[in-house]
Order: C-alpha cells, then sequence, then structure tokens
C-alpha cells in the first residue's frame, strides 16, 4: 500500500514538474510573441523540449542552452541527451494527438 501511494506521488510530482515547464516556457515565450511576431509558442511544449528542437535546427543559443540544460540533467538523474530526447518524445505526442 505505501509502495503504491509513493508511486503514485511520484507520478503526480512529475505531472507538476512538467506543468510548471509549460508554464514557465509560456511565460518566456509570450512576450517574444507579442512584441515580435513568429509562430505562436505551443503551450503543450518544454523548455527542454523547445531548447532540444531548436538546437536539432543548429540555433546557435539553443545548442549552448541545451549544453547547460543535459548536464544538469544528466548530475540529477543520469539521462544523456534530455533536451533532444524531450523534442522527441513532444514531437511523438503531437503526431498521435
Amino acid at each position: 500500500m505505501a509502495l503504491a501511494m509513493m508511486a503514485r506521488l511520484k507520478s503526480w510530482l512529475l505531472c507538476l514538474f512538467v506543468a510548471s515547464d509549460q508554464l514557465a516556457h509560456m511565460l518566456l515565450a509570450g512576450p517574444k510573441y507579442v512584441l515580435v511576431g513568429g509562430p505562436r509558442p505551443d503551450p503543450d511544449e518544454t523548455i527542454s523540449g523547445k531548447v532540444g528542437r531548436r538546437a536539432n535546427a543548429g540555433a546557435r543559443w539553443a545548442l549552448a542552452c541545451e549544453f547547460i540544460i543535459d548536464a544538469l540533467v544528466r548530475l540529477l538523474t543520469g539521462e544523456r541527451e534530455h533536451c533532444r530526447a524531450a523534442a522527441a518524445r513532444e514531437a511523438r505526442r503531437k503526431c498521435n494527438g
């Protein structure tokens, strides 16, 4: 029973973190969209997903951010290439509806 509750807690905390990340992305991308224009920011995209997507396209700012984010995530979780993996997950989610 306690293990099931801990698993639910971990799942819920992960959902809260992703929601916070998506909110942070909108708070950062929204003013640029309003002031400069360009494509409307995707409310389902995380900061890591956006950085990974733009790093795949070769954007220098994204490559620098990717290096920092990936290093932090690798240090905390051991996951490698976090930003590009997040971009791939988000792209699959969009394709699957």
